[in-house]
């Protein structure tokens, strides 16, 4: 699963080792860190970095975590315009042209596939 937030963009898959695990991956540490400072479950998460991985930063979670994460990220939503407030959000604007770039592409894929 993809999520663009105003706290970041995060990647989030089910560990290899172990099924009842979820990694939550980031591009950026600093939408890491965004989470561990506003979700309480993750306070004490380890960030582990792994340089050569696709994406580079990554929190191991339980369900209930993920769970809390996303009752953190719902309730932040408090704007009429994903891409406005990215502009307008200091430690996020620079990821601006790349969101804009998803926006465009599904966008196409729309227009291709459900004229």
């Amino acid at each position: 699963m993809w999520i663009a937030s105003k706290s970041g963009f995060y990647s989030i898959v089910q560990t290899r080792d172990n099924k009842r695990l979820l990694m939550v991956r980031a591009r950026a540490e600093k939408d890491l860190i965004n989470l561990k400072n506003n979700v309480f479950a993750l306070k004490n998460h380890e960030i582990h970095f792994t340089p050569d991985a696709d994406y580079r930063f990554r929190l191991i979670v339980t369900r209930d975590e993920l769970h809390e994460l996303m009752q953190f990220l719902s309730e932040e939503i408090d704007y009429p315009n994903f891409k406005d407030k990215i502009h307008e959000t200091p430690d996020q604007k620079d990821k601006l042209t790349y969101y804009s770039k998803i926006w465009s592409t599904m966008y196409d894929y729309q227009n291709k596939s459900c004229p």
